[in-house]
């Protein structure tokens, strides 16, 4: 029998994730071309038209109930978010939020909608995906391109430490212990404190501490990730990064993690940084002037003009708060209902990678980015409740 179909297949799964990391990431694209001086179109859309036409081209669908159920609480949620736009004073931020939001909606569906071997195959890629960003990141923060003048780039690190963390519990999971896997995750951890990303560290001390806790006394061993025989190469690996941040001493890139590393230690002063006092008094704001309108809200985008007289985009660095502000706590239950039966399903169908997925996702919302952004998130939870797919040409 001829591999042509198997070959086939490979290459229509490998587009659909490229097209995938487009749809998730494609503001991170732009901003690397845009330091390099080439405009490029919007990188997202172009994504979103060659997802669906890669997926009409070669599956068809029937519905599951849960998927169903899922997607008619997002419905619900989605309805009563949007609808706060009629009476938001924000007529420039509104709109731009309404058409974000929407891009959320388009990420939930197409993760209905994915087969299994793509889930799959995202999942693998997604750890190598935030190393080679994150280094490629380093690397740029600490040259002389005179677009880092014109340009603010930093926004990417801080996305570069969330797809870190989701990388790393990937690993977590995946039955792939190969020694090559074991060196990437500990070089993702690396990154991450390299990063100065505190919040997805912490999120996933946690989150290890949940699984170490839970393979008590069961028979489940979630962290017996380091074998015996892959112990001696990453004592090897580790001398090696001593070795290799000596060898950078005195170098801009050393700088610059060091810099990174620094932000750790304020967890130990009193005074936590400028990220985290300003952070603290968006979420001080955000509470007073929910507390004006408890049920209702403040209407889609209106955080800066509410807060401070000026339309723009502004939110309080706090999901929760957010969804709270603008859409009223009839909002904020719907989300967290669609957010709880999303993790269900991947409990229900044992897919723990997905589960833990959306727990760091999730936590990474109460400190950090807008709604509008988290089509990681939202792409993740239709991955929990998908559809049954159903290939074209192919027996089921």
């Amino acid at each position: 029998m001829s591999n042509q179909p198997a070959k086939s297949l490979s290459a229509y799964n490998l587009l659909l994730v490229l097209s995938l990391l487009g749809l998730v990431y494609g503001g991170v694209f732009k901003a690397f071309f845009v330091l390099t001086g080439v405009n490029v179109y919007d990188l997202t859309i172009l994504s979103a038209i060659s997802i669906v036409l890669l997926l009409m081209m070669k599956f068809e669908f029937k519905f599951k109930r849960d998927g169903v159920w899922v997607a008619i609480l997002l419905g619900s949620f989605s309805f009563s978010y949007m609808s706060s736009l009629l009476y938001s004073p924000s007529s420039v931020y509104g709109p731009q939020k309404l058409v974000g939001f929407l891009g959320l909606l388009f990420s939930f569906f197409v993760g209905l909608m994915l087969p299994k071997g793509v889930v799959s195959l995202f999942l693998r890629v997604i750890p190598d995906f935030g190393i080679v960003i994150s280094i490629a990141f380093l690397l740029i923060m600490t040259s002389n391109l005179q677009a880092l003048i014109e340009f603010d780039f930093s926004g990417v690190g801080l996305v570069a430490g969330e797809i870190l963390g989701v990388g790393v519990i990937i690993c977590i999971f995946q039955p792939d212990k190969s020694i090559l896997r074991m060196l990437g995750m500990l070089l993702s951890i690396s990154l991450i404190l390299f990063l100065g990303a505190r919040g997805p560290l912490f999120f996933l001390i946690l989150i290890g501490s949940f699984l170490g806790l839970m393979s008590v006394g069961r028979n489940l061993n979630y962290l017996a990730i380091i074998r015996r025989k892959t112990l001696y190469f990453i004592i090897i690996a580790i001398s090696s990064s001593f070795i290799l941040i000596s060898i950078l001493s005195g170098t801009p890139i050393f700088e610059f993690m060091e810099s990174g590393f620094s932000r750790f230690l304020l967890f130990f002063e009193s005074d936590k940084g400028d990220s985290v006092n300003l952070r603290m008094q968006m979420i001080s704001d955000a509470i007073y002037y929910i507390g004006q309108s408890p049920f209702l809200g403040h209407g889609l985008g209106s955080y800066g003009l509410v807060v401070y007289g000026t339309d723009f985009r502004a939110y309080p660095h706090n999901g929760v708060l957010e969804i709270w502000f603008e859409a009223g706590i009839a909002g904020l239950v719907l989300f967290l209902s669609f957010i709880l039966m999303s993790f269900m399903m991947a409990m229900k169908r044992n897919h723990a990678t997905l589960a833990c997925i959306i727990i760091f996702l999730i936590l990474n919302f109460l400190k950090s980015s807008s709604l509008d952004e988290l089509r990681l998130l939202f792409l993740i939870c239709g991955f929990s409740a998908g559809f049954l797919v159903n290939e074209k040409g192919y027996k089921n």
